[in-house]
């Protein structure tokens, strides 16, 4: 592995996410065996292959719902103060805990971990390109400053956001916040980038309605939700809130009608073909009871009769097979059967012999 780290370097003016993306097993070797484990809850020195898989998962789903993800290199992090990135990124992105009024602190370490893996790579085997030498030598000069400029309404207004196509402040007034229907976080207009995208590119040039509909309704999905699974589901709560709305509504929609099936109905001829239609056989509700009563009895009979009958013939036939156990049974055609049953044989190619009791059977 020391070989395949040093014939490739790691270039800072390409993206972070393919950064991430294409040097899975690298960052993951330098995480377990060239940095030091500073978590509280593990008191190893050494970071686990779990713990490295969680922090590269947590890095890449914090910078892919980045707004800037397109053109975020870590040139340019560096140049902004990293430190302060990372920190505005858990203001954003960590989630409150259901049961303690605390901030989860899931994507800062992570961050922290992979810009302490760029350090790393960096002074063991920097690239030899121009612009990542600009950059050491403007990190050794310590000219990065401390100072990060935040709306106290949106909790964002970073002057990089300003040239985004949905930005949080548009000429220096603040766009507001909105909810997130997913996370049920508020975030500044520019956490919901791609959602308006989305919009823009899928649902614009091909239902206008529903793209209508999307803006007037309140329902939205926040960057860090729409890279999600939980995109689909937004798309699916757009269409069905699209349906009930149309059922609300029912007089705008037009009905079509529908032709009655018409019902097969009999000839007159076949109506009438009994020949005992014009008999008048009324009876009484007693003598109808009565009447049934004893076909059921007659029913009931006729059953057990074929009950006993059955149990007769079982008990007749479990007769005969002790007997052909015992050796004791005359009867050909049975021992023939059996023998049919149990070998799978034709009766041609059985042939019994009752005076010795031997059954013989020709292939």
């Amino acid at each position: 592995m020391e070989t395949i780290l040093a014939r490739r370097q790691i270039c800072m003016q390409m993206n972070i996410n393919q950064l991430l993306l294409y040097n899975m097993s690298r960052f993951s070797y330098v995480m377990r065996n060239k940095l030091v484990n500073k978590s509280s809850r593990d008191a190893s020195k050494k970071i686990s292959e779990k713990c490295c898989r969680t922090y590269q998962c947590n890095a890449r789903k914090c910078i892919l719902s980045d707004p800037e993800r397109a053109t975020l290199t870590p040139d340019i992090l560096y140049r902004r103060n990293h430190n302060m990135w990372v920190k505005g990124k858990h203001l954003m992105c960590d989630l409150m805990k259901k049961h303690v009024n605390t901030k989860k602190n899931d994507i800062q370490p992570a961050l922290k971990k992979m810009f302490e893996w760029l350090n790393w790579e960096m002074e063991n085997y920097p690239c030899p390109c121009d612009a990542c030498k600009a950059l050491r030598l403007f990190l050794r000069e310590d000219k990065v400053t401390h100072k990060q400029y935040r709306c106290f309404k949106c909790l964002c207004g970073l002057e990089e956001h300003n040239c985004l196509d949905v930005s949080c402040h548009i000429d220096g007034v603040c766009q507001g916040r909105k909810m997130c229907s997913f996370c049920l976080k508020y975030k500044a207009h520019c956490g919901f980038g791609f959602m308006i995208q989305y919009f823009k590119e899928r649902i614009a040039m091909k239902d206008t309605a529903l793209l209508k509909f999307a803006c007037d309704s309140s329902i939205s999905i926040c960057n860090s939700c729409f890279i999600t699974s939980k995109r689909d589901k937004f798309i699916n709560m757009l269409t069905k809130r699209r349906k009930l709305s149309r059922s609300l509504n029912p007089e705008d929609v037009v009905v079509k009608s529908k032709k009655a099936k018409t019902a097969n109905i009999l000839p007159q001829d076949i109506l009438y073909q009994d020949l005992n239609w014009d008999n008048n056989a009324e009876y009484t509700f007693l003598e109808t009871r009565d009447a049934l009563q004893k076909h059921v009895k007659t029913l009931k009979e006729m059953y057990g009769n074929l009950e006993l009958k059955k149990s007769r013939q079982k008990r007749t036939f479990v007769e005969k097979v002790k007997l052909v156990q015992q050796g004791e049974c005359n009867d050909k055609t049975l021992i023939e059967q059996i023998v049919m049953l149990v070998e799978k044989k034709d009766r041609k190619n059985i042939l019994v012999d009752i005076d010795k009791g031997v059954v013989n059977l020709i292939s």
